[in-house]
């Protein structure tokens, strides 16, 4: 195959309905082309077979920066090789996984004590040990904290649940945009994320949207974020919160928060109680 120039930076096929034999050839395709810098397959009902070739295919590119493989089907069988790829990746900066497979139900089929040995290898890098079987989304988030360059992950759509507490454990220092809409995301799973944003992180943007939060998230959060620095963009648009969530979120506004952008819509706040003014008082 003749080599293409070194010009050619961005591969674009996303709706294309390539599935996965067209996943198979864009892989061979990216195995002699490692200039690539944004790879966009979004849109196209590739599974795991494609997702895989793909993945090992993209190992030997070193300057891949964004990566958007939305609404496909990626799931089990591919994530060795997704987190391959992570681990030996120093460049990416945008990452789309959304509108994929990655919930917990899936990953509780990947034989873990199979995978010990690939694994082990994975943590040895970063001096952690194996002591159990780890869920499979937090192999993921420790290997997303490899990635010194990410500044905005979406994984929004995969049904993620309880399993979006790991997200504690993101160290990224760089990362701006944080994309878990549609998760079925419980208050349960916000506290050891709530409590991670009491630091100063780099995070700009926290989507929530669509979840399944109440009050209790929207109290937990809005305490946590009384002293971060960075967080200008919080949306929990159609959740479960009600006038008592808004009004934590008014408490925090008044007192000079950096958020300036707050997306309380298509909620319950049937009574209009923000900041302590009420219909009566105006």
């Amino acid at each position: 195959m003749e080599k293409i120039g070194e010009n050619f930076k961005i591969l674009s096929l996303a709706s294309t309905a390539i599935y996965n034999e067209g996943a198979l050839s864009v892989s061979y395709f990216l195995l002699n082309e490692n200039n690539v810098t944004n790879l966009n397959l979004s849109h196209n009902a590739i599974s795991d077979l494609g997702a895989c070739r793909l993945f090992q295919a993209l190992n030997n590119n070193k300057k891949l920066e964004e990566l958007n493989l939305e609404d496909n089907r990626i799931g089990v069988s591919s994530t060795q090789s997704l987190i391959d790829l992570l681990s030996n990746n120093t460049t990416l900066a945008v990452i789309d996984l959304s509108k994929n497979y990655l919930s917990e139900n899936y990953f509780s089929k990947w034989h873990f004590q199979e995978e010990t040995t690939k694994i082990e290898t994975i943590l040895k890098s970063r001096r952690l040990k194996l002591s159990e079987p780890k869920k499979g989304i937090l192999i993921l988030i420790e290997s997303f904290n490899q990635l010194t360059n990410l500044k905005e992950l979406d994984l929004s759509f995969n049904q993620l649940g309880l399993q979006v507490s790991y997200f504690s454990y993101l160290t990224l220092s760089n990362l701006n945009v944080l994309n878990l809409a549609c998760n079925a995301i419980h208050d349960e799973a916000i506290y050891p994320i709530a409590k991670s944003l009491e630091k100063d992180l780099m995070l700009r943007s926290f989507n929530l949207e669509n979840n399944k939060l109440t009050d209790v998230s929207a109290i937990m959060l809005a305490k946590s974020l009384k002293n971060n620095k960075t967080l200008h963009h919080l949306s929990l648009k159609g959740n479960f919160i009600t006038s008592l969530g808004a009004r934590a979120f008014g408490k925090l506004l008044s007192i000079e928060s950096v958020i300036c952008n707050l997306d309380l819509s298509s909620n319950y706040i049937e009574k209009i109680d923000f900041m302590g003014y009420t219909a009566s008082s105006l």
